[in-house]
């Protein structure tokens, strides 16, 4: 629900509103113990990628004259919006596919970028050394990591990692929505209970292994997912009509 400490504003004639819950996940997420400094450019760089994520599929709904809308709150990111005519299955999956691959976008983006700084800074330039080198750290004293450097690797691992992963046939992240759309979840309980049967076996097997890779934030996310798939898969196999 909206609050007073939301930020709001417009963006390609999109409504956009952050809720503070945002700021609070940014913290959690990675927070630099003695280093805000890295931990603001966390939360920038975790801004920027799920807005532009947001926007993958805002600008797709706006396209189709569904008038999206764009919130950021304690769970990532939503980008509601009014269907109406024309709301087909092959449209919806692009729009469901859009998010991602506005990310994977900004991926290629920085990636080109990084390429370039280290070619600068192979050339010898100063400005790439200013931005990437990191300067002689005393005995003692904590390692220094130059902002850039640090930027350009979580950009990169938001962008492609967490764009991976949400493409995971596990409702309700957008590749589950577009698994329940190839099986018509649409158009019955059937396809609906499918889906949820998929999101459900691969959420599972998705917490085994971020949990076997020491990742329990993840593995902890996807074991939540996968149970609550479980718990609206037994509500609709015990619906009579």
């Amino acid at each position: 629900q909206p609050t007073r400490f939301d930020i709001t504003f417009s963006i390609f004639g999109i409504p956009t509103r952050i809720h503070p819950g945002f700021w609070i996940l940014g913290l959690l997420l990675r927070f630099q113990v003695g280093d805000m400094r890295l931990t603001t450019i966390w939360i920038g760089c975790l801004f920027g990628s799920i807005l532009v994520h947001e926007l993958g599929h805002a600008l797709v709904a706006q396209k189709y004259g569904w008038a999206p809308r764009i919130v950021l709150y304690h769970f990532g990111g939503l980008a509601p919006f009014q269907p109406s005519w024309g709301y087909t299955r092959k449209r919806s999956i692009l729009l469901l596919l859009a998010g991602p691959g506005a990310g994977f976008l900004l991926y290629g983006i920085v990636l080109a970028v990084e390429h370039r700084l280290i070619a600068a800074l192979l050339d010898g330039q100063e400005w790439a050394t200013r931005l990437l080198a990191s300067p002689l750290n005393a005995p003692g004293e904590p390692r220094f990591i130059p902002g850039t450097v640090f930027a350009i690797a979580q950009l990169k691992w938001i962008n492609l990692y967490w764009g991976l992963m949400n493409l995971l046939p596990v409702y309700p992240l957008d590749g589950g929505q577009v698994c329940s759309e190839v099986l018509n979840a649409r158009s019955g309980r059937k396809g609906m209970m499918r889906t949820h049967q998929v999101g459900m076996v691969t959420g599972a097997a998705a917490a085994l292994f971020f949990v076997s890779q020491d990742r329990m934030f993840a593995g902890l996310m996807f074991a939540g997912i996968a149970y609550d798939n479980y718990q609206k898969y037994e509500r609709l196999s015990k619906y009579q009509y």
